[in-house]
């Protein structure tokens, strides 16, 4: 029987404190807009706080890759679980007097957002430093599960306890998540070694160093450039699905069969990445990824919402199952120094493209049709999902041996 150590509990306890941040970054998805709508605020004012965000994270994603390296990674997650947790109270202070405004939500959605923005590259370099490399698969695959399960129940327990108790109460639960976190950060996470550069390098080209990174490794580069065309793809499907649904297939009842089908499968799909180890992670491992194309494509044949949330929950644990490869592979592959610049580079292509494909959808759906639209997109995604796998580096790439995970003995 295997005896979990002292030092592996603390790291278990700072990573269940993250798992309540998700709760509450998928909390305030829906807690925001349904506060200014209960407030008697305007579209205009939600569209103003969802620019914030994408703004803020835009603009420090590559900050917080660069300050990830460069710092102790255990004070920028305390210090950015601070910042969100005062943005929350602040919030929450604000509906509870009435005293809230358009100027005071925009600025507590950047400073949140870019807060979020500096913790993601130091959580990932703390777990690369802390957790062995045999248990990162592993690892891995029940954090991406867990933060899926918080972006299924954060939006529902948002929604709902902003909608019977009341904006304050939503933002203080809000911020009660990110002190938990918090709590756990100064608690038990332990520091860790910081590889130092030389004094005289300049931000920039610490920022320029990471980007270097990525070209230098081919099967990092193809697959930033394909998760960055295929998001495009997505940010369309994204838009357009649900209101396909919601028109043509039973309302809003049918878009929480479809909401749940995606969570379910992409839980799945992490948890069986957790488990199953991959010789050639970049190749079997992305094949998946042509399973999301499918549900893309189901809307073109399909007129029943039952079909299109079966081959969602496939698609979903194609797309999980995937994450935790590419993950693994690159704590396994990309030196610790620079995993915060490597990983902010990683959001930062995902990021940008989404946003673009969402932005085109609603125009092109208007002048050709959301089914048309949605079929487009899902080309897009199969030709991410499938260039990748005709680059050698993609294909040759292997995760050493000394880095499987091994059965605990009985």
């Amino acid at each position: 029987m295997r005896h979990t150590s002292w030092v592996e509990r603390r790291t278990q306890g700072v990573l269940a404190g993250q798992v309540a941040s998700w709760l509450g970054d998928a909390f305030q998805v829906v807690a925001l807009p349904v506060a200014i709508v209960l407030a008697h605020g305007s579209a205009g004012q939600m569209a103003a706080a969802i620019t914030a965000t994408t703004v803020a994270r835009l603009v420090f994603t590559l900050f917080g890759g660069v300050w990830a390296d460069r710092v102790q990674p255990r004070l920028i997650m305390a210090l950015t679980d601070v910042v969100r947790a005062i943005a929350a109270a602040v919030l929450a202070a604000a509906f509870a007097v009435g005293a809230w405004s358009t100027p005071l939500v925009i600025v507590c959605a950047f400073v949140s957002a870019a807060a979020g923005a500096f913790f993601g590259p130091a959580f990932m370099t703390w777990r690369r430093a802390v957790i062995p490399a045999d248990q990162r698969q592993r690892t891995n695959g029940t954090l991406t599960s867990l933060r899926q399960l918080m972006l299924m129940l954060g939006p529902v327990t948002g929604g709902a306890a902003v909608g019977f108790a009341g904006p304050a109460f939503g933002f203080t639960l809000n911020a009660v998540t990110f002190v938990v976190s918090l709590a756990a950060v100064l608690a038990w996470a332990r520091p860790v070694d910081i590889v130092r550069t030389e004094g005289s390098e300049a931000f920039t080209e610490q920022l320029v160093a990471g980007w270097r990174a990525v070209r230098s490794r081919s099967w990092l580069l193809w697959g930033l450039l394909a998760a960055g065309f295929y998001h495009i793809g997505n940010g369309a499907v994204l838009v357009l699905a649900p209101l396909l649904v919601a028109s043509e297939l039973g309302g809003a009842h049918a878009v929480g069969i479809v909401a749940a089908a995606e969570g379910l499968g992409g839980f799945l799909g992490a948890a069986l990445g957790a488990r199953i180890h991959l010789k050639r992670p970049l190749f079997t491992g992305w094949a998946p990824l042509i399973l999301m194309p499918l549900w893309a494509f189901s809307f073109a044949v399909f007129h029943s919402v039952w079909p299109i949330a079966v081959l969602a929950a496939i698609g979903y644990a194609g797309l999980l199952f995937y994450d935790v490869h590419w993950e693994t592979a690159i704590q396994h592959a990309v030196p610790g120094e620079l995993q915060g610049r490597v990983h902010s580079w990683d959001i930062l292509m995902s990021f940008v493209a989404l946003p673009l494909g969402s932005m085109l959808a609603a125009p092109l759906a208007a002048a050709y049709g959301a089914r048309p639209v949605i079929a487009v997109g899902a080309c897009f995604l199969l030709v991410a999902s499938v260039v990748p796998l005709f680059i050698r580096s993609m294909r040759t790439f292997e995760v050493p041996s000394s880095a499987v995970s091994k059965a605990p003995a009985g």
